[in-house]
């Protein structure tokens, strides 16, 4: 202390001074686990699909390591065994598919079913158009809306997790537990009306522009896919994707985080977006089951 040296002496001998460990037995533990069959389906069609390849992570964030299955190639579907209990995220491949992520959860001597929608890279019917929303974590859940009006700017529906088809177009399902994903299709496409795309952040941490990192895959017949990618900058909770004028896809440039429903351009100058809709689309979303 203050530069000086101390030491420290005992009155033991060195024989007394040794210490002794004692011999420490290791005990195996037996981790509740559970086994998980793997579904996989065309987001397109709905039908399923095999010949896929399976990976389960045993964390939800984590990138590369905790593999708790290797690959596992499907024929038809693969059941995951001794899983431990809780979350794990799940990727799925397969050639002229995008590779698909989802999170399910394994139950303690239980077999459960997850149930995992992956999108072809190929083209659809004539005349269809499909778009996929997926993300990231956080927001743990984005929401898919598509609007439709009539040439003079009269909304003919809304679909979204609260209303999921008109006539003949719809949303497959309401993904809440992150990653997605969300198919929105239209069966065909009206050339005399109008259509606008949009993300909808619903609940969950983080925003449509920081964490979220979602993108929208869109298939239309005779096109290549074509994916548009959340901005990084922007303030509101909607994400305007993309508008269908004249049946031709218009992606949003600039400016395309909203803090209401967003609107269809006008047509013309003569016809401006109804103020009731405005209205209307600024109402809170209807709450989730």
């Amino acid at each position: 202390i203050n530069g000086e040296d101390l030491g420290l002496t005992t009155g033991a001998t060195a024989a007394e001074s040794r210490l002794d460990f004692g011999v420490i037995n290791m005990e195996t533990l037996n981790f509740a686990a559970g086994d998980m069959k793997v579904v996989v389906t065309d987001a397109v069609t709905g039908r399923s699909v095999s010949g896929y390849k399976v990976t389960a992570y045993n964390s939800v964030n984590n990138i590369t390591g905790n593999k708790e299955a290797a690959d596992t190639v499907a024929n038809p579907t693969p059941t995951l065994t001794t899983l431990p209990k809780g979350y794990h995220r799940l990727e799925v491949s397969k050639d002229g598919y995008q590779t698909a992520k989802q999170v399910c959860y394994a139950e303690e001597t239980t077999l459960v079913t997850c149930q995992i929608n992956i999108v072809p890279t190929t083209s659809v019917s004539e005349g269809q158009l499909v778009s996929v929303l997926r993300w990231d974590v956080n927001p743990n859940d984005l929401d898919s809306h598509l609007f439709k009006y009539n040439a003079s700017g009269q909304q003919q529906y809304h679909i979204y997790y609260s209303n999921r088809s008109g006539g003949a177009d719809n949303l497959d399902v309401d993904d809440t537990t992150s990653y997605g994903p969300e198919t929105v299709t239209i069966n065909q496409l009206d050339p005399t009306a109008n259509y606008v795309y949009a993300v909808y952040h619903y609940s969950g941490s983080g925003s449509i522009t920081t964490t979220s990192q979602a993108q929208v895959s869109v298939l239309q017949n005779g096109k290549p896919v074509r994916i548009y990618k959340a901005p990084l900058t922007g303030f509101g909770q909607w994400w305007k994707v993309f508008e269908v004028k004249n049946g031709q896809v218009i992606p949003c440039q600039q400016d395309c985080m909203f803090s209401i429903a967003p609107q269809p351009t006008a047509r013309s100058r003569a016809l401006p977006t109804p103020r009731w809709l405005l209205d209307a689309m600024s109402a809170p979303m209807p709450p989730k089951k």
